[in-house]
């Protein structure tokens, strides 16, 4: 009698089976969202820097060094030194030299 009374309740609310099987179809689904989620302990950190990295932008674009300012967005979509400089045909020394000095100008 015992045993019906739990086997009846354990029905009432969906079963072993029925919580088993939703949490068998729910892992895979949390696996993949594990990539695209920011992490919560970084998430600050990343977001100012997001948001340093756009007034550097702005400040670059207002001051007519829109050379500069690719240099950043390449950094930002993380090429490295000898892509940039491909990319622009110049020195990576030289591009180096130049992102340092402005971004110490008008980011100090």
């Amino acid at each position: 009698m015992r045993e019906a009374r739990y086997r009846a309740l354990d029905m009432i609310v969906g079963g072993e089976r029925w919580m088993r099987s939703r949490t068998h179809k729910l892992i895979p689904l949390l696996r993949q969202l594990e990539g695209v989620l920011p992490d919560p302990e970084n998430f600050l950190d990343r977001y100012t820097l997001k948001q340093e990295l756009a007034i550097l932008s702005e400040r670059l674009i207002a001051n007519g060094q829109h050379d500069v300012n690719m240099i950043l967005e390449m950094i930002r979509d993380q090429r490295d030194w000898e892509e940039i400089s491909q990319h622009l045909g110049r020195n990576t020394h030289t591009l180096k030299q130049t992102f340092r000095r402005w971004t110490r100008r008008l980011y100090p």
